[in-house]
């Protein structure tokens, strides 16, 4: 996904300003507009109650001024642990469907046989190419090597024994839905929610796992395969979490004639509310955050764990290491684009945000994936801050690279369920057949999806896989209590 930057504010007499100040803002590389009133340029509403961070935080934000984040060392910082990177198991090839160690599915799109495509889109290749080879049918061959070339949902539902391949079918079935309604599926669709929900909470699946399905049979779980499991088992409407800012669905938003927004769902998050979000949740509590890295329709969720930031000032467009030197007035602020949007201010700062997040990447069919598989992107994000009576109360965007919601997960919550609950013993012994409660746990799970709701995957299920699966797998706990029904992600 490629971002442009858009800072009309800076366009004013550059000339004008002495090379012998402190270093100006780097604009080398930023697409700027001709005036500030280009209709590229996008401005802020004040922060309103979706975006305020407590619905985020679950608190009142600790840290509510720059002087405390300074004070505190707390203008770079990084969390915990830092999340992994995964396929998003786009819907067109099939979703946890998409047989990614099959050379034939794989190339179905690159390579259109008269049979499965017929001048087609994307969708229908693959699509085809599974109705020709389904999941019987590769069962049907009987050996190791098809049983290796079976996709993630498809090695799950032979590891408990579901004849149905729920999971499977569902995935085909929205594509199906998908192309039916739109006339095509659209290729940034897939399951990216899960894999930044899961990969902020959980260790990266390293290491090949086999096991033994509830026919005898053996199969190896690659690490993609886990990954895979553990991102569909956090995607969708499991996993309970907190968020601010809307979700966009508008393709090209309007504006007015000075170029704002029209549509509120599609100002994005406000920069105040990003900031302290950042230094609060990443910086004091050493969480990851997750955010929905493109302003428009378009979702791509990664998660964030680390930031760092400078001042600069908005009216001489220099930077700063001093928040007084870096602060301009109402009154000192003659040029201030965004002035009829402003709220009650004393002061503003303007900022340049520095944050890495897990990307995507392709799947990988390699028998270990350790940290050197992942993929981090760095991003920047230019707005400046509010400030009255020292506190962070509103900001505006500089930038069309904006987050448009952030969301974290809440603190402690997986998303069990009471099937996680139908499991009473351990599963130890790989040599052996995956144990009779588990394989019941799971189908259990996959009779209880209907229309609206995709087949479950059971987490006791893909979090022993996962275990198993680290450089020093953990005993087996107990299945914790299940959680209450999650909240939807902001639609």
């Amino acid at each position: 996904m490629k971002f442009v930057l858009v800072l009309g504010l800076f366009l004013a007499s550059f000339g004008a300003l002495s090379t012998a100040q402190a270093e100006v803002i780097d604009l080398s590389e930023i697409n700027m507009t001709s005036n500030w009133n280009d209709s590229n340029l996008r401005v802020n509403a004040p922060i309103d109650v979706h975006n305020d961070p407590y619905n985020l935080l679950g608190y009142e934000a600790k840290l509510r001024t720059l002087e405390e984040s300074e004070s505190l060392g707390l203008m770079s910082a990084s969390s915990s642990l830092q999340p992994w990177s995964d396929f998003y198991w786009a819907f067109y090839s099939g979703g946890l469907a998409y047989r990614y160690r099959s050379n034939d599915f794989t190339s179905a799109e690159q390579n259109p046989t008269e049979n499965d495509c017929q001048g087609q889109d994307s969708y229908v290749c693959y699509r085809n190419y599974y109705s020709r080879f389904n999941s019987d049918t590769m069962l049907g061959f009987g050996d190791e090597a098809a049983i290796d070339l079976l996709s993630p949902s498809e090695k799950y539902e032979l590891l408990v024994g579901d004849q149905t391949f729920a999971i499977t079918n569902a995935m085909w079935s929205t594509g199906d839905y998908y192309h039916r309604t739109f006339g095509t599926v659209e290729k940034w669709q897939g399951a990216c929610e899960g894999t930044s929900a899961a990969a902020s909470v959980l260790p990266a699946p390293e290491n090949t796992v086999t096991v033994t399905s509830a026919n005898g049979t053996k199969i190896n779980f690659y690490p993609q395969d886990i990954r895979a499991l553990v991102s569909y088992t956090f995607s969708g409407d499991r996993a309970d979490y907190r968020a601010i800012g809307r979700r966009c669905n508008t393709k090209d938003p309007a504006v007015d004639g000075s170029g704002r927004i029209t549509d509120v769902a599609c100002f994005d998050t406000n920069p105040a509310s990003l900031h302290l979000a950042l230094t609060n949740v990443i910086g004091l509590d050493k969480q990851n955050l997750v955010i929905d890295s493109n302003y428009d329709y378009e979702v791509w969720n990664y998660a964030v764990f680390d930031y760092s930031y400078k001042y600069f000032n908005p009216q001489t467009r220099y930077y700063s290491d001093s928040i007084a030197e870096a602060g301009v007035t109402r009154t000192d602020y003659y040029n201030d684009p965004y002035q009829a949007y402003r709220g009650d201010y004393d002061y503003v700062v303007g900022i340049e945000m520095k944050a890495k997040y897990a990307a995507g990447i392709q799947p990988s069919r390699a028998t270990y994936m350790g940290p050197g598989s992942d993929k981090v992107t760095e991003v920047t994000y230019y707005y400046d801050l509010e400030i009255k009576n020292g506190r962070i109360v509103g900001g505006e965007w500089y930038s069309q690279t904006r987050p448009d919601f952030v969301w974290k997960l809440v603190d402690g919550k997986l998303p069990y369920t009471a099937y996680d609950q139908q499991i009473t013993t351990e599963w130890n012994d790989f040599t052996k057949p995956i144990p009779r409660d588990w394989q019941q746990a799971a189908r259990n799970a996959f009779s209880a999806s209907n229309t609206t709701t995709r087949p479950q995957t059971v987490l006791t299920v893909v979090k022993r896989l996962l275990d198993a699966s680290r450089p020093n797998p953990p005993a087996p706990a107990p299945s914790p209590e299940p959680m209450p029904e999650p909240v939807p992600i902001p639609q």
